[in-house]
């Protein structure tokens, strides 16, 4: 990873199962594909001493223009079960717009997570477009466990991506005020 300039955790989305609005596979066999996909892939990895960290990240719930296997956590222990290199990425924004996803049933699945990409919104899906996850700076009222994160940040230490959209929508003042008081609320 250092060779090649890229950061130690890789980010991915579970594969895709509808475009335009038509189902492109059934989800139980993009399921039974990816299960084979991340097999191999984690067997490569443990082979050639990997160090990458590798988190496949939850999803909204399926929109008319793609969707993707991820908005539900059972996806994730059927892909990832067994694999001993690759975890999972929590996204707070994408959590918000996908209705029957539970963090606490990701969490009980036993994978490791890599990391978290905390952002917020107005938690209003659009099956139509995908600017309904607005990656606003994170807050109570933005994020759904707002105080349940800080927690587990504060005991797991876990990697954040503060996933921040549209810098220019915040001003240094206000980005440097948010990190102050982010930074408290983790100690």
């Amino acid at each position: 990873w250092q060779k090649y300039g890229i950061g130690r955790t890789l980010t991915l989305h579970p594969p895709l199962v509808s475009l335009k609005g038509v189902d492109v596979v059934e989800e139980k066999d993009a399921i039974a594909n990816a299960k084979i996909f991340f097999d191999r892939w984690d067997l490569l990895r443990l082979e050639n001493n990997h160090e990458t960290l590798v988190g496949v990240e939850n999803q909204t719930d399926i929109k008319h223009k793609a969707g993707n296997l991820g908005y539900l956590p059972i996806h994730f222990r059927r892909m990832l079960k067994d694999t001993r290199t690759i975890g999972i990425t929590i996204d707070t924004g994408h959590r918000r717009l996908a209705q029957e996803f539970s963090i606490r049933e990701f969490l009980q699945i036993g994978l490791v997570v890599n990391n978290f990409h905390f952002h917020g919104n107005d938690g209003k899906f659009d099956p139509y477009d995908w600017k309904d996850d607005q990656h606003l700076l994170p807050d109570e009222d933005n994020v759904t466990g707002y105080r349940n994160y800080l927690r587990y940040f504060r005991r797991h230490r876990a990697p954040i991506v503060l996933e921040i959209s549209r810098l220019n929508r915040y001003s240094d003042d206000e980005l440097g005020n948010f990190l102050a008081r982010f930074k408290k609320e983790l100690q």
